[in-house]
């Protein structure tokens, strides 16, 4: 299954276009949508017996995919922001589950394009180089960078920060990478730059003791530090399936610095806190910089209907 608006990166950069020195006059739009985790509500929610069917997660993709594409102006880009699907590498439904969410994904309107990044379901806790094959096989490249309308962005692979175990070697070419890229970012003339990654660094706290959805501690401050330094001050994830915002200035800053904003938006299909199914939009312009919104499926499909268009407030 080949989706038309389906970017498979290869060579760590991708040329998404268009770019200039300086933010388009005009701005853009693109759309994160995380965890589409395709399998979860039968087998963790409601926790069934197999066989699992994850219909009713496919559902809210295909709702979100409808969506998106009535939009208008159309968002330059959707990145799906890791746990594409349940099915760990190896896991006998993981086949089946990523057909049928390429399946719904070859919806997205060919005008905008569609990128990913990986979560700890799409490569495992602790992924191999086998594991990261697999997914590269499908999805293309697990890290790598981009500019497009004068903005700057990184996307990371935070699976090799929480457990490189199995994969060490991989994880020094991803660190000699991420020191050229933020070494790069620093010098560039683009006044706004994004990361996406899949774990938040932190959720409430940025000392917060290591658990199963944030950055362990060790490696926790040095890349926050490395991607203030460059210029960073958005960083997008999921995994949390619930909406989460908070900031973070280095502690040699003075308290009014521009912090690093840290969103991480909740589910396009399960949730695990009090949010429903939806999508975040970024949008991007020369007079407001960076502001961005989640919006459930259910508003976005009323407001729609009605023919209204959504909005992003100053």
């Amino acid at each position: 299954m080949n989706p038309p608006s389906l970017r498979r990166v290869s060579g760590r950069r991708l040329q998404l276009g268009p770019d200039s020195d300086g933010l388009s006059s005009g701005g853009f739009s693109f759309i994160v949508m995380a965890d589409p985790q395709l399998g979860l509500l039968e087998r963790y929610i409601e926790k069934r017996s197999e066989p699992y069917h994850w219909d009713r997660d496919l559902h809210s993709v295909d709702r979100a995919i409808a969506v998106i594409n009535q939009i208008s102006p159309k968002p330059t880009f959707v990145i799906g922001c890791g746990d594409l699907v349940d099915g760990q590498p190896g896991h006998k439904y993981r086949e089946y589950q990523t057909r049928d969410l390429l399946g719904s994904f070859s919806l997205l309107d060919r005008s905008i394009q569609l990128i990913s990044l990986p979560g700890n379901h799409d490569i495992g806790d602790s992924p191999s180089r086998s594991d990261l094959a697999d997914y590269r096989g499908t999805w293309g490249d697990d890290y790598y960078s981009f500019e497009t309308h004068g903005v700057d962005f990184l996307v990371l692979n935070s699976q090799l920060l929480w457990n490189d175990s199995n994969c060490r070697d991989e994880r020094v070419k991803f660190d000699s990478w991420f020191q050229s890229e933020v070494t790069r970012m620093k010098h560039s003339t683009h006044q706004i730059k994004i990361a996406f990654q899949h774990i938040p660094f932190f959720i409430a706290q940025p000392d917060e003791e290591d658990d199963y959805f944030n950055i362990p501690l060790k490696h926790r401050i040095f890349y926050l530090r490395a991607l203030y330094e460059a210029g960073v001050r958005y960083v997008f994830t999921g995994h949390l399936h619930r909406n989460v915002c908070t900031t973070w200035i280095p502690p040699d800053c003075r308290p009014d610095s521009e912090p690093l904003h840290l969103v991480s938006s909740s589910s396009v299909s399960v949730q695990l806190g009090p949010d429903k199914s939806g999508i975040r939009l970024v949008c991007v312009s020369p007079d407001s910089g960076l502001r961005h919104i989640y919006y459930s499926l259910d508003q976005l499909e009323t407001m729609l209907a009605k023919g209204e268009q959504p909005q992003v407030s100053t």
